[in-house]
């Protein structure tokens, strides 16, 4: 059975911001949770938020508490991070979990709250992405393979008792031993956007929806300040947005976030634009940035582009 909670009942203690995590739609991810050390042999249960008040048990480490459909957990009580690993992203997966335990005197206690997002998997043109297809064990020497919908052919596919294959842009690799599907698609055009399959011939496969955005080209000088514009889509009012580094959207996002004493972020809504002016430039902050729009109502987050910056060299006379 599922166990329910009213959050309302229970003390939030040690971290109280929620931490950003992301999972590619189709895909397998993780959330960790951490917890105080004197939690540490009490049961872990997390818990998705569904209304104001109200609180559901997605999963936990108490054997009398059966985790729903897609999730598991793994409790390290050396490192104390329990692990919730949601084994195929769904859109209706994003949303606000919190961590819970108990306190030293058995009261119910929230160590954890994390913001998970469920995103397409997101490249821009000319870049790569990488599809992670986990799969059962005795189909190891299975024919694997990627398809796009709408196609009959497969892009890419092993042959029996092979582990890999290339063909032009897509790059296969079958880890038999781990037991997942790797492909990789390189170059990537804008009409590589859609939805792919990926898995066993005539057995079981996955679904991953691919966006492919563009890319904005801007550059300045060492020193000076420049301004990057970000196109959104219009949202519901209750939007945010973000502007981070890194090639990989997912670890941009969780990791790459920008720090507002060189960055500042001036939105105008009747245009649809937000501006990004990023002071002192370095050297240092050439690179891949991502552009992105975050709608709280609707529980959709979008990177809207990616941004290549580059620096200009100062000609002295």
């Amino acid at each position: 059975m599922n166990l329910s909670v009213s959050t309302i009942f229970l003390i939030t203690v040690g971290w109280c911001e929620a931490v950003t995590m992301t999972g590619y739609l189709g895909g397998r991810a993780n959330i960790y949770c951490r917890y105080p050390s004197h939690t540490s042999r009490d049961y872990k249960s997390i818990y998705k938020q569904t209304t104001v008040d109200r609180s559901d048990c997605v999963a936990s480490t108490d054997p009398g508490i059966v985790n729903q459909d897609r999730f598991s957990i793994n409790d390290d009580t050396l490192r104390r991070v329990a692990t919730v690993t949601i084994s195929s992203v769904s859109v209706g997966d994003s949303g606000e979990y919190q961590c819970q335990g108990y306190t030293l005197n058995g009261v119910p206690v929230i160590f954890e709250r994390v913001k998970f997002w469920a995103i397409p998997l997101t490249g821009y043109i000319g870049g790569e992405v990488q599809m992670k297809c986990p799969y059962e064990s005795k189909f190891e020497k299975n024919t694997k393979y990627l398809q796009k919908l709408g196609s009959p052919i497969s892009l890419v596919q092993t042959e029996d008792g092979q582990i890999r294959a290339d063909n032009g842009r897509f790059s296969l690799y079958d880890d038999t031993e781990g037991r997942e599907l790797m492909v990789n698609v390189r170059g990537l055009q804008a009409e590589d956007s859609g939805k792919y399959r990926c898995g066993i011939k005539d057995f079981s496969h996955r679904e991953w929806p691919l966006a492919v955005k563009n890319v904005i080209s801007v550059s300045g000088f060492e020193g000076h300040t420049i301004d990057i514009s970000c196109k959104y889509q219009n949202m519901s009012g209750a939007y945010r947005k973000h502007f981070c580094q890194g090639t990989d959207p997912k670890k941009c996002l969780e990791e790459g976030l920008l720090t507002q004493d060189r960055v500042c972020l001036r939105d105008n809504a009747a245009d649809q634009v937000f501006t990004v002016a990023m002071s002192n430039f370095k050297a240092e902050d050439a690179g891949i940035y991502w552009c992105v729009a975050i709608d709280d109502i609707s529980q959709v987050l979008e990177f809207t582009s990616a941004v290549q910056l580059t620096v200009k060299n100062v000609l002295w006379c």
